[in-house]
């Protein structure tokens, strides 16, 4: 999920994401999820952009407890760098959790 001008959106969509569902061989739909409007973010309970889910569940799983919802950026952290978009070893380990 996504809002517009999201600057990590399309590395998560063109790479990242789908060079792990290849290298661990998962039948999976990927599905880009534009966020325009508050109410979407309450409904969808968007945390921020880009949101990455697997079955429904945010791959960062401090998430959970987020109620936070809005149209706003969000940061992940790699090795205790700020990045725009989240590690692929997040993905793997989310995917690992409901396989």
């Amino acid at each position: 999920m996504f809002i517009e001008g999201c600057p990590g959106v399309s590395s998560i969509a063109d790479n990242n994401i789908k060079e792990v569902i290849a290298e661990k061989a998962v039948d999976a739909e990927i599905s880009l999820v534009l966020i325009d409007t508050p109410e979407d973010a309450r409904r969808l309970q968007f945390t921020g952009s880009p949101a990455v889910r697997i079955n429904g569940m945010d791959i960062e799983p401090n998430m959970q407890d987020i109620k936070d919802y809005g149209l706003r950026s969000r940061n992940y952290y790699i090795d205790g760098e700020k990045s725009d978009y989240p590690a692929k070893s997040m993905t793997r380990d989310a995917i690992k959790k409901v396989k």
